[in-house]
């Protein structure tokens, strides 16, 4: 399977791309099916409820929650009514880093395998050179 189409690592391009932020309607359309789509609604989900007990602490004075629900989203503004539509969306700084040192994993191997095939071409010139040193000196 190519990472490329790992619904994650398209979740996460897609946020990238999308640096002032996305509502439930734009980042849905990545999914390729429904099981996906619930994938994203559940992350969109814990996002909306982490974003909630953080406001409820804020208002008793807290500091931090005991227990924060995982996502790849960051829920920026909240507003009344459906919030799946209207909520305002960012790919949080951990699952940001995460994609980063993906995208430059995919670069090193890319260079690597260039690197790799530039040693080889090296080494056949410095073999074709040292065969014509071979001859030119058995002749002369």
């Amino acid at each position: 399977m190519d990472p490329e189409d790992d619904i994650y690592i398209r979740i996460l391009k897609f946020g990238e791309n999308h640096p002032k932020g996305f509502n439930r309607d734009q980042v849905i359309k990545v999914a390729k099916n429904k099981h996906e789509e619930s994938i994203i609604d559940r992350y969109l989900d814990c996002a909306y409820q982490n974003h909630t007990i953080w406001l409820e602490l804020r208002l008793e004075k807290k500091q931090k929650p005991d227990f924060e629900q995982e996502t790849l989203f960051l829920l920026a503004k909240k507003s009344i009514g459906d919030y799946k539509k209207q909520e305002r969306y960012f790919i949080n700084l951990d699952s940001r880093f995460k994609y980063i040192d993906y995208s430059e994993l995919k670069e090193a191997r890319k260079t690597a395998k260039q690197a790799n095939r530039n040693a080889i071409f090296a080494i056949i010139i410095a073999l074709v050179a040292l065969v014509a040193t071979i001859l030119v000196g058995s002749l002369g």
